[in-house]
């Protein structure tokens, strides 16, 4: 027994000799820098309350954190991870620093703070077309699948709750659920939001596709049920049956703040103005990872609109932070919010 106890002590010894000791092929970074955690295990990366070596979870391949601050020579980084925790990880789980806080100076060249990220995350800047496609599936497909529950229990409850407040894609409508809340999904319904697929189920949304975070919303469930399975474009205003904002519908045209509401016509269904990117780019995303199942005319009747859109209104700080909670859970990014060039090399100016 006590050989025994004498073995496990220098295995442990060991462990943490090696844990400490500084690999020659350390990654320097410093705090501020958003890095991308890399580990070959079905687990995730290991995090640790502090630096040592006791696991306190997991963190999901592929997920993009901020670093706070280092110890042991750089061998030990503190990290912030997309839900606002800090842990402690090992340097060796960091695969690149993706980009570093600018300086004031820098800051005052950047036009915004999503160009500077694009920027700095050229995804296959060689590549274009169906080869980038291709790339982008195999690379960017979701490595741990939540159930449908799951999905929408985290949707509700952390994912798109503002401090206890759940806000609807379309409509803007606002209800209240408690990020602590053991039935958030209930909690939801009550208030009169479920979940939209912004590439409908009937449409290929099915199985793994059902559940994946980045195309899927809350929404007002009137609207979702309005929207159904039509296709998202630009209405004439003229044409438009119904006029849709906060809780309620109007048959006229509104005579203030007009880009605010969505529209609805028998045949197509259009979005508010402020989320009209944000739908492009999940919908980019949803052909690109599963297109074998997604219907390709229901695509094609939306392309172009879509590409319109993602110009027009591109990417923001929040888009960008929501990308990254999803990788915390499903261990994937969308890379159509990753890296703007991508819509272009991939549908737009092929």
């Amino acid at each position: 027994m006590q050989v025994k106890k004498i073995i496990n002590f220098l295995v442990c010894l060991l462990f943490s000799v090696l844990l400490i000791a500084t690999p020659a092929w350390a990654i320097n970074v410093l705090s501020g820098d958003q890095v991308e955690l890399k580990t070959t295990s079905n687990l995730g990366v290991p995090l640790h309350r502090i630096s040592s070596t006791s696991v306190v979870g997991r963190a999901a391949d592929g997920t993009i954190a901020e670093v706070v601050g280092t110890a042991n020579n750089n061998n030990w980084v503190e990290i912030k991870l997309p839900d606002g925790e800090e842990r402690w990880i090992i340097e060796k789980y960091i695969s690149r620093v993706i980009s570093s806080e600018p300086t004031q100076s820098q800051q005052e060249e950047l036009p915004s703070a999503s160009q500077d990220k694009s920027e700095k995350t050229a995804i296959f800047p060689g590549l274009s077309g169906e080869a980038l496609k291709s790339q982008l599936a195999a690379e960017y497909q979701v490595k741990n699948s939540l159930n449908y529950d799951l999905a929408r229990d985290y949707m509700y409850s952390q994912l798109d709750n503002d401090h206890g407040i759940v806000r609807g894609i379309y409509s803007d409508y606002a209800v209240q659920v408690n990020p602590n809340s053991s039935s958030p999904r209930r909690d939801a319904f009550q208030g009169g939001i479920n979940a939209e697929h912004s590439w409908p189920q009937s449409k290929g949304a099915t199985g793994i596709a059902k559940s994946d975070l980045h195309s899927l919303f809350p929404a007002r469930a009137k609207i979702n049920s309005l929207r159904s399975s039509l296709p998202l474009t630009d209405i004439d205003d003229r044409q438009t049956n119904l006029w849709i904002i906060k809780d309620q519908e109007f048959r006229s045209i509104p005579s203030v703040s007009i880009d605010a509401y969505s529209e609805s016509v028998a045949s197509a269904f259009e979005p508010r103005e402020e989320v009209k990117g944000n739908l492009a780019r999940a919908l980019f995303y949803f052909y690109t990872m599963y297109e074998s199942q997604a219907d390709a005319s229901f695509f094609r009747q939306q392309k172009q609109t879509l590409c319109k859109w993602n110009s027009l209104d591109p990417l923001d700080a929040q888009e960008i932070k929501r990308s990254h909670a999803i990788a915390l859970k499903q261990g994937n990014e969308n890379p159509f919010v990753l890296d703007s060039t991508l819509v272009d090399r991939t549908y737009c100016n092929q």
